[in-house]
Parts: structure tokens; C-alpha cells; sequence
């Protein structure tokens, strides 16, 4: 089952991020594999996922988040994006800003849905990053198990005016399969403009599958699903990213 979910600003405020969180318990039981997370216009957020039985049965939720600032304290962003066909299995999609909007405010993704239609097939991508690649770009990081012909995988930089915002870091390692592990960042002095994440050791067969990216109490909690392999820890990183 594909499950959409759009959230919105209130009026005359502004989108600055967004995140995703489920109900995922751990192992073996109902997950939700996420391939889009986006902004939409400059008032809204949109996530979609597709729902996984487990061995147990069960239900899942997904939850949408929009973090919203007073119009009249941010500018409207120009929306890059960076598109690539389906290679798998391991890649990076940057999308960088232009002079013009020289600063990334926040960035997002749309990958292929695992089961397009709801079909047997599986088409998908997981997603194992998607975090500020310097001041200026954004990126996406796409891991594809099957790769079919004419599927593609794009990456969403927000681009602003504004300065750099300082990025805070939370990393936690798990080496139990199908544990939950969870990367909370230091507090921002401030709000959380936006949030990221990233599993950087998955291209040595170490994974870890996200359930969760948001922002609670000036800090981002990134929240997975860990495959490990034999010999490394799976790890997963939280990125807050504040004024």
C-alpha cells in the first residue's frame, strides 16, 4: 500500500524544511520504506511511502512534518533539482545552488516507488542519506537493488539568500540485526531550520533503512531500521542545520 501524506503551513508562513517519522516497533514487524520527501510550492511538505508486512502483521503509520517560519522572516527559495537514471547499486545525486541563491536552506527526494501499483515487482530505491553537501548543494543518496531501464532518481536542493547556518551532528552504530537505532544532534541555540540524514558506511553492505527524520525540542532525531553486515557496525547520522 502507498501512502501519501502532504502537511502545510499555516498562512502567511513559509515551508523551511520538512521530515518523516512512522510507527515502526523493530524487527519483524510492519515497516514503511520511504522514497519521497519534498517540499511542495513554498507552504508545504510531501512524503510518501510504501507499507511492508513484517512477520508479525499489524498496521503502520506515516507522519508528515512541515517546519514553518513567519513569511516575512525568510525569502521565498528557488528549487534545484538533479536527476540521474537508475545505476545502482550505490550512488550520490547533488544538486547545487546557483549564484543567485548561493546558500541551501533544505533539500529533498523522490525516489521509485518499491512496488509500482502495488504490484509483485520490485522497482525501488532506498534511500540512505539525504544531508547538505557543503554550503551550496544538497544530496541524495540512492541504494538500488534492482535497476530497471528508464526509472529515475532526482535530488531537491532549496536554495535561499540567506547566510550559512551551522550544522549539528548526531551519530549512533548498531550491530544487531533489524535493531532500531537512533542519532539525535546537539540542541540548536534556535529554531531547526532543517533537518538530514545520512548512513554513510552503506556502501560496504552495512545498512540502515529510515523510519524517522524530524526536529523535537531544537534538535534532529534520525531514526533506522540496521542491517549490518559481519564485520562493521551499521551507523546512522542526524543532521540539525540552524540560523
Amino acid at each position: 500500500t502507498t501512502v501519501p501524506v502532504v502537511v502545510r503551513c499555516p498562512h502567511k508562513q513559509r515551508a523551511t524544511g520538512g521530515g518523516f517519522s512512522t510507527t515502526y516497533a523493530g524487527m519483524f514487524d510492519p515497516y514503511i520504506e520511504i522514497y519521497e520527501s519534498r517540499k511542495v510550492g513554498q507552504r508545504a511538505w510531501r512524503v510518501s511511502g510504501q507499507a511492508q508486512q513484517g512477520a508479525f502483521s499489524g498496521n503502520v503509520t506515516l507522519v508528515g512534518y512541515v517546519y514553518c517560519t513567519k513569511a516575512a522572516r525568510v525569502g521565498r527559495t528557488h528549487t534545484v533539482t538533479k536527476t540521474g537514471s537508475q545505476v545502482g547499486p550505490y550512488r550520490s545525486l547533488v544538486a547545487h545552488c546557483p549564484h543567485r541563491y548561493p546558500r541551501v536552506q533544505a533539500g529533498g527526494f523522490l525516489g521509485i516507488e518499491p512496488y509500482p501499483g502495488g504490484g509483485s515487482t520490485y522497482a525501488g530505491s532506498y534511500v540512505q542519506g539525504s544531508l547538505a553537501a557543503g554550503h551550496r548543494a544538497w544530496s541524495t543518496n540512492f541504494l538500488d537493488d534492482v535497476a530497471v531501464p528508464g526509472q529515475t532518481e532526482t535530488t531537491f536542493a532549496y536554495c535561499a539568500k540567506k547566510p550559512h547556518r551551522h550544522k549539528l551532528v548526531g551519530s549512533a552504530d548498531s550491530a544487531i540485526e533489524g535493531a532500531k537505532v537512533t542519532a539525535t544532534s546537539p540542541r540548536c541555540r534556535g529554531h531547526v531550520v532543517s533537518t538530514g540524514w545520512d548512513a554513510p558506511t552503506a556502501a560496504n553492505g552495512d545498512d540502515v533503512f529510515p523510519e524517522d527524520s524530524f526536529f523535537v525540542h531544537r534538535q534532529s532525531i534520525a531514526i533506522g531500521n540496521a542491517y549490518p553486515d559481519a564485520a562493521n557496525p551499521s551507523t546512522l547520522k542526524s543532521y540539525a542545520y540552524c540560523p
